[in-house]
């Protein structure tokens, strides 16, 4: 009998526990920031079985441009630049996955400047005395990927149905700037980002698994009376 008990576990759980995933994705394609995007993705249908987690993910790609330039004709000074963004993921005001990107964090001392102008390089307009290039003047171009993902196993209401939920991908940039006080800073983010939303849930036992578990159980059960019979 102990061994019959012992054989009727190991098939519930082995027959309970198969789990099984559901992914979708979305993306915003490579823009200027600021931006704020929606992308709408399926929810989970109940009728596929009982949801047990979610996984949210957020990869986001920036690329950032800063520049600094010192316009005096009789000073040197020292040019402080800061360029950062940030990428959200989210389900109204929920937070769900988010990225940070830091581009640049320089001090820099430059030379006086040249008072040359011409058309700066990269932004393609022209500002009197200045030249985007020289040593009274600081470039730096990053390249940045960041990845985020977080799973919740509560609070499925919003996301269990057959329709789609509207979820929020937002991107920003902050920067910072210090330096003389004839001086000309430009930065520049561009972002873009994919989303996805996996669902891991147990599925609902088809009619020929549970046919199959029933004669597994009858055969046990069989073969445990044929033998006290014996």
């Amino acid at each position: 009998m102990r061994r019959f008990i012992i054989a009727l576990l190991l098939i519930t759980i082995a027959f309970s526990a198969n789990a099984d995933t559901l992914s979708y994705s979305g993306s915003v394609p490579l823009q200027r920031t600021n931006w704020a995007e929606t992308i709408s993705l399926p929810q989970f249908d109940p009728a596929l079985g009982t949801l047990n987690s979610i996984t949210f993910t957020l990869s986001t790609y920036a690329e950032g441009i800063c520049f600094g330039e010192n316009g005096s004709i009789t000073s040197p000074t020292t040019l402080n630049l800061i360029l950062e963004g940030n990428i959200y993921l989210k389900n109204g005001s929920d937070v769900l996955a988010s990225t940070f990107h830091s581009f640049c964090n320089e001090t820099v001392d430059v030379a006086v400047g040249e008072g040359i102008t011409a058309p700066l390089p990269v932004f393609g307009f022209t500002i009197p005395g200045f030249n985007g290039t020289g040593p009274d003047a600081v470039w730096k171009t990053s390249l940045d990927s960041q990845f985020d993902s977080n799973t919740i196993f509560s609070g499925f209401a919003p996301y269990i149905g057959t329709g789609t939920i509207p979820l929020d991908i937002n991107a920003s940039a902050i920067s910072k700037s210090s330096g003389g006080g004839n001086v000309l800073f430009i930065y520049q983010v561009m972002a873009e980002a994919k989303a996805s939303i996996t669902y891991e849930y147990t599925p609902i036992p088809e009619p020929s698994g549970l046919v199959a578990l029933l004669t597994g159980l009858t055969s046990i059960a069989g073969l445990v009376f044929r033998r006290k019979n014996s």
